[in-house]
């Protein structure tokens, strides 16, 4: 029963656009929060678990969708997936039906932080920002995503195995990794104009 409710939540969970990918904010968010430990426990004994959950959450998360999480269940890793996707999903919902717009991965990411209104409270920026340095120096090693000038992009061919961190010396050669094999996309997190890296998993 509780697997029928987590499915039809999900389903109809209008926070994953194009954009928005929770399973992607959930993975960097377990560095953020644990550096990957799902044994965790912190803030004094009131968060568990690799994702650092706390009983608010699962009272918020049994209250809405009828399920029957323990604070214990943080601990089991794909639990702890669970209730961050039907608890950012309430509270993005909220933010969607309040502001008329979807929740961004900042949102999300806030929200975690700081509870339903956390995008909203200067306190969660920090976080943010711990969050978006994870994205570039743990998230792009665990995809085949790198970081060039700024910019995210996807390594398309590679000339080694043996190294999986370049410096750029100029905008076209990296220690014999070509710019023509990085296609360049969207990146909102711009590094100084002099450093340029590229890292890959």
């Amino acid at each position: 029963m509780k697997n029928l409710f987590i499915i039809i939540a999900l389903l109809l969970c209008a926070v994953a656009s194009a954009e928005v990918k929770l399973p992607e904010i959930r993975e960097v968010l377990k560095y953020v929060e644990t550096n990957y430990n799902p044994d965790m426990i912190g803030d004094h004994g009131t968060s568990f678990g690799i994702l650092q959950i706390r009983q608010i959450a699962i009272d918020d998360v049994n209250h809405v969708y009828g399920t029957t999480y323990f604070h214990q269940d943080a601990f089991n890793v794909t639990c702890a997936e669970e209730i961050f996707d039907l608890y950012i999903t309430i509270w993005a919902n909220k933010l969607e039906k309040r502001h008329g717009r979807e929740a961004t991965i900042e949102d999300i990411v806030r929200i975690w932080n700081g509870g339903p209104r956390g995008y909203q409270k200067k306190a969660t920026i920090q976080y943010y920002n711990k969050y978006k340095k994870y994205y570039l120096y743990n998230m792009a090693k665990l995809t085949n995503k790198c970081f060039v000038g700024g910019k995210l992009g996807i390594i398309t061919q590679r000339y080694t195995h043996t190294v999986d961190v370049f410096m750029f010396k100029s905008r076209k050669m990296m220690y014999g990794v070509h710019k023509r094999y990085v296609k360049l996309l969207p990146m909102d997190i711009p590094l100084p104009s002099n450093q340029y890296v590229i890292q890959y998993g």
